[in-house]
């Protein structure tokens, strides 16, 4: 395992983890993984504070006389947004709110700044999750990143897809979609045209990029950084292996909302997002069995991706930490 590369572990060599499904946690486990799937809407609140975040940044980015400060309140944006991008994800999932007719609503609240109707967002992320072999063998993949041999191709794959969202999604979205469900999204993404053609006649050209189209462009591309995070260099098939979890400081796990415990979602995507944390000490020594890829913060796992794909990238191996490597 060693001997191939310092930062991979290869599929083709002889297994030294278990291969585990959910259903090999064993019933104790499973059913103090359950006893975390109730949704508390107090928690919704977290998602207010960034819409209000949200207001405030733009407002400083339109309204500050000083140039600095204008930079800042663009700046500030960027995290709101992403914790935004989270509650969309949540709505998804219908993990939100407990009503389902609130939850909706939450949802599209979430996904308007993102220009993402929720219907939109959860078509795709259905076929994402079976995409991955959460649920069996993996569906293809219309974009798979291994085939995308070389690291500056590769990142100018990440740097596409980071626009997919306003690109691919509304075509894909509406023909996946049938009956109410079409007309629902077809609905969002009019009222996301409503939004912007609001704004356009509210705002100059200049100011509209300044305060909602860059904020929003950067947050595309750290998403789709943090996606790579989740599932690069990682292996379908199987949910211990298909995703990744970067635990990261609490501050960050915090202002993302925790989505970056990834691998937890991903063995149960029902689970709330404020929960994950709490699953992911659970899963401890599951992880360890397993040689799931956990690693301890974003600049660990930039550094190992870096190294391990400097001279190409390979589809048959995934990336651990090294501290799993080394584990008896």
């Amino acid at each position: 395992m060693r001997e191939a590369s310092e930062a991979l572990y290869l599929e083709s060599q002889p297994r030294v983890f278990e291969r585990l499904t959910v259903s090999d946690l064993g019933a104790p486990l499973l059913r103090e993984l359950r006893a975390l799937h109730a949704t508390d809407d107090r928690y919704a609140a977290v998602f207010l504070i960034h819409l209000a975040l949200l207001g405030a940044a733009a407002w400083l980015a339109l309204s500050a006389a000083a140039p600095a400060l204008r930079v800042l309140g663009g700046l500030l944006e960027v995290p709101a947004l992403v914790g935004l991008s989270v509650g969309l994800h949540e709505a998804s999932h219908g993990r939100l709110l407990r009503r389902r007719a609130a939850n909706e609503l939450a949802g599209f609240l979430c996904g308007l700044p993102l220009l993402i109707p929720l219907s939109a967002f959860r078509t795709n992320h259905a076929d994402h999750h079976r995409r991955r072999g959460c649920r069996g063998e993996p569906a293809p993949e219309v974009l798979d990143f291994s085939l995308l041999r070389s690291l500056p191709v590769y990142a100018l794959g990440v740097l596409v897809k980071s626009f997919g969202f306003v690109t691919v999604l509304p075509v894909i979205a509406l023909a996946k979609s049938r009956g109410a469900l079409r007309l629902r999204t077809a609905g969002g993404y009019l009222l996301v045209l409503v939004a912007l053609g609001a704004a356009r006649a509210l705002l100059s050209p200049g100011a509209l990029w300044r305060v909602w189209l860059l904020p929003l462009a950067a947050t595309a591309v750290l998403s789709q950084l943090r996606a790579v995070a989740e599932h690069g260099l990682t292996l379908k098939g199987n949910t211990f292996t298909a995703s990744r979890t970067v635990v990261g400081h609490p501050l960050l796990s915090a202002a993302m909302c925790n989505i970056n415990f990834h691998l937890e979602h991903h063995l149960f995507p029902r689970l709330p997002w404020y929960r994950l944390p709490a699953a992911h000490r659970l899963l401890a020594a599951a992880y360890r069995r397993a040689g799931a890829s956990v690693y301890d913060s974003y600049g660990q796992f930039f550094a190992d991706f870096l190294r391990a794909t400097w001279r190409g990238i390979r589809n048959d191996t995934r990336l651990v930490a090294m501290a799993t490597r080394r584990a008896p």
